[in-house]
């Protein structure tokens, strides 16, 4: 039994090939854009430790010029192992520097400039965090993405 195979299209599926392809691309296209920041927003590198806000070391990522390293000292904070480094840059982001822990999985994240993730030490009970603090209006309409952003 010979069977002939062949591949035709009718206009119908050429019609759902393109509409799927023009759906990718524009879904792909809303996320990059939903990834950048606004001109509106303020982007912050906030420090935890042992899951406490400090204040005094809050950075303004928005304004930095050039790169910033914050040195938490074991003196100051009980709860670390060691001395814990934190860089910081407006090109490439955050990350953990020199750590003292056991398996250094901090600092095999990288640098990290994408808004509300972590760098995260769970031994030193570190977590740095570069957030986005929309100034005008809880809701932000990009591309075909509608989503909230938190005000903190």
């Amino acid at each position: 039994m010979n069977k002939n195979y062949s591949l035709k299209f009718n206009i119908f599926d050429v019609i759902a090939i393109i509409s799927c392809l023009v759906l990718s691309i524009s879904l792909l296209v809303g996320i990059l854009i939903s990834s950048r920041t606004n001109s509106n927003d303020k982007r912050y590198v906030e420090i935890y430790v042992d899951n406490v806000l400090q204040e005094d070391l809050k950075v303004d990522f928005s304004s930095l010029t050039e790169e910033k390293t914050i040195v938490l000292k074991k003196e100051n904070y009980p709860c670390l192992l060691g001395d814990f480094k934190i860089e910081i840059s407006p090109k490439k982001g955050i990350r953990a520097g020199e750590v003292t822990c056991p398996n250094h999985t901090c600092v095999r994240q990288g640098w990290i400039n994408i808004n509300d993730l972590s760098v995260v030490c769970i031994p030193n009970r570190v977590r740095v965090t570069l957030v986005t603090k929309n100034s005008g209006g809880d809701f932000v309409i990009q591309g075909v993405f509608i989503y909230a952003k938190n005000n903190y």
